[in-house]
């Protein structure tokens, strides 16, 4: 599959699929360590991203590049997930986004160089 929107939604929804299937094994993780709504917040965050891909594909809006799909995760991320993760996960997408290295998961010298 090329990387493309496509991909992206692809990748938001089994990301989101696994955060689910893995939310209270993140909860409780996140409970002997901080306030234990780490499960809770990706869940919300990565799903109502989904969900916002879908309604913008839906209306005929939907994103055109990997760019413009990552941004809309990464805003509903911000808005959506709350705690720390839905703020650097969220950043994270508009890192790559901005920076047009598509090929960060292949490779990881994308993320590495400065901007």
């Amino acid at each position: 599959m090329p990387f493309d929107a496509a991909w992206v939604i692809a990748w938001a929804r089994l990301a989101a699929d696994a955060v689910r299937e893995r939310r209270e094994e993140l909860t409780a993780l996140d409970a002997a360590i901080g306030d234990g709504d780490h499960g809770e917040n990706l869940d919300r965050g990565l799903h109502a991203a989904v969900a916002a891909l879908d309604e913008a594909q839906a209306s005929g809006r939907g994103p055109a590049t990997p760019a413009e799909a990552l941004k809309t995760v990464a805003t509903t991320l911000i808005t959506t997930a709350g705690g720390a993760a839905g703020l650097l996960l969220g950043a994270a997408c508009l890192r790559a986004a901005r920076r047009r290295c598509f090929s960060v998961v292949v490779h990881r010298r994308c993320w590495m160089r400065p901007s």
